[in-house]
């Protein structure tokens, strides 16, 4: 397995996901064997965010008065990056409505709606 290319890519190839291009380029072109695939990132394997939800746990056991509340610890572990990148999905999907319902082919406006309600 290789390491993955997205530990090396900028903002913006992580953003529009452009670092994994090769992959799908090859996917397209063969079957993909276990080898073509890319190593977990460090940043997402289980022992390094277990170890951070264990420091925001220990943290909240001491500053809870009373009960430590999981959801607390996880929230400041994991809530940033799934607010941040919901907030990128909310306006991306916006866009993606605002597109087809302005679109000028009215005939075409019941099959945008269909599509969107299956991503849905």
């Amino acid at each position: 397995m290789q390491k993955s290319p997205v530990e090396d890519a900028n903002f913006l190839s992580k953003f529009v996901f452009w670092w994994i291009s090769p992959l799908l380029r090859k996917g397209f072109t063969k079957k993909l064997e276990l080898s073509d695939v890319y190593k977990v990132p460090s940043f997402d394997l289980a022992d390094t965010l277990s170890e951070r939800l264990e420091r925001e746990w220990d943290k909240e056991v001491v500053l809870a008065k009373g009960r430590p509340r999981l959801l607390k610890a996880l929230a400041r572990c994991f809530f940033l990056p799934f607010a941040f990148f919901g907030v990128l999905l909310y306006f991306g999907v916006s866009l993606f409505i605002c597109r087809c319902f302005s679109s000028p082919y009215i005939l075409y406006k019941p099959y945008f709606l269909c599509v969107l309600l299956q991503t849905i």
